[in-house]
Formats: structure tokens, C-alpha cells, sequence
């Protein structure tokens, strides 16, 4: 009877085990599963290979004109602004900018192709240069959020220039905060505008409540690394 125990409570402890060990293998595979490297991210353009032309460009200073959409939950981190122009996080189309013009300048200069994906850009010279004045033609973002009373929690929170109604919007609280009131006076007018104003006897410009940034971007290229075929 006490053998009989045993083996019972060893085939159970198997089991148990065995169960565990099935469960950590399981926990093992979700984790290489949630961290697998897209296969997507390993297609390169046919065009990479081309041995045809020579990129050429190493140290090349360039100038592209940029432009983005600026999101909504960006508005408080990333509204705008010349600074942003040439900050990768705010600009999501800075990058694509950037290697477009370097593998057309590679083109014009040697036929190379695909040099935007073959050449190193020195982060720190990637600097704004100057918004554009189109810039302050684009839609505001006042002029959005009161278009459709859906919008109107967050027309309040960015927004709001009323003290009456509640706090100061915190585009306003933003501008209060980071601009110099004796440059870049706001005066009565809402942060969320977009255009060009005189306040106080100065023309100022209202770019942090653009929903469209186009400015320009100054950058150097710091080497090319040009493909060549294997010689087997």
C-alpha cells in the first residue's frame, strides 16, 4: 500500500511538473512571439543593389523643404514650431525627407541609386533653417476643434482663453510659459490660431496652433557606402 502511495505521489509530482514545464515553454514562445523581428523591416528595394553610379556625396551639405501633420496628442510635446522642424520626433516625415533628397542629389550626380539608405547623416547638423510663410496659411487648430461639438473637451483643454469658463487653455499656458512676452507678445489672442498677427505693435507669428508645419532643414551627409558586387 505504502509503494502504491508512492508511485502515486510521483506520477502526480510528474504531472505536475511536466505542467509547469509546459507552461514556462508556452510563456517562452508568447515572449519570442511579442518580440519577433517583423520580416517586413528585410525588404530592401530592388533598386539597393544596383552597381550602376556612385553616390558621391560624401560631406555634402544639403537644404530640403519638410512638412508634417502634427497630431493632436502631440500639441502640448511637439506643436509646430521651427525648433521641430528638424527634431525626428516631431517631424514624422523628416526621415523619408531626408533620404529622398540624398539619393536624388546621388542620382543627379553620379546615377547611384538608393543613396538616402546608403549614406550617413550627421545627426547633430540636421538643423532648422526657417519655417515657410505657407505654414501660417494652414488650417488652425481653433478653427478645427470648433467645427463639430464632438471636439468640444478637447477645444477646452487645449484651447480655452476665457478665465471665466475655467483654467487658461494649455496651448495658451505653453506659450505663456516658453515664448518671450517682449518678442512674442500674445496679448488677447488664442495660441490655437494659426496665422501671422499684430499684437501690441508687433507682427508675431501664431505657428503653435498650425496643423501643418512646412519649413526648411539644413543637413550633411558624413560618408556614402557605395555597393559592390562580389568578386566571386
Amino acid at each position: 500500500m505504502k509503494l502504491n502511495m508512492s508511485l502515486i505521489a510521483m506520477a502526480v509530482l510528474a504531472c505536475l511538473m511536466s505542467s509547469t514545464q509546459v507552461a514556462e515553454a508556452n510563456t517562452r514562445r508568447s515572449l519570442l512571439d511579442h518580440h519577433r523581428y517583423p520580416q517586413s523591416l528585410l525588404n530592401l528595394s530592388p533598386k539597393f543593389f544596383d552597381p550602376v553610379g556612385q553616390c558621391n556625396l560624401d560631406e555634402y551639405k544639403g537644404r530640403i523643404e519638410t512638412e508634417w501633420f502634427v497630431p493632436l496628442e502631440n500639441l502640448v510635446t511637439y506643436p509646430c514650431s521651427k525648433g521641430y522642424l528638424s527634431n525626428l520626433g516631431a517631424n514624422t516625415n523628416l526621415l523619408k525627407d531626408l533620404k529622398k533628397d540624398i539619393s536624388k542629389q546621388g542620382w543627379d550626380m553620379g546615377t547611384a541609386k538608393k543613396c538616402g539608405d546608403k549614406c550617413d547623416i550627421v545627426n547633430n547638423l540636421v538643423l532648422s533653417e526657417k519655417l515657410l510663410e505657407e505654414t501660417f496659411h494652414q488650417r488652425s487648430f481653433l478653427n478645427l476643434l470648433q467645427s463639430k461639438p464632438r471636439y468640444s473637451e478637447e477645444l477646452f483643454y487645449f484651447c480655452n482663453n476665457d478665465p471665466n469658463k475655467g483654467p487658461l487653455g494649455v496651448l495658451n499656458q505653453l506659450w505663456d510659459a516658453k515664448k518671450d512676452p517682449m518678442e512674442q507678445p500674445r496679448g488677447n489672442r488664442n495660441a490655437c490660431e494659426c496665422g501671422q498677427f499684430m499684437v501690441e505693435g508687433k507682427m508675431v507669428d501664431f505657428e503653435y496652433g498650425c496643423s501643418k508645419c512646412i519649413g526648411e532643414v539644413n543637413y550633411e551627409v558624413k560618408k556614402c557606402y557605395d555597393y559592390e558586387p562580389s568578386s566571386k
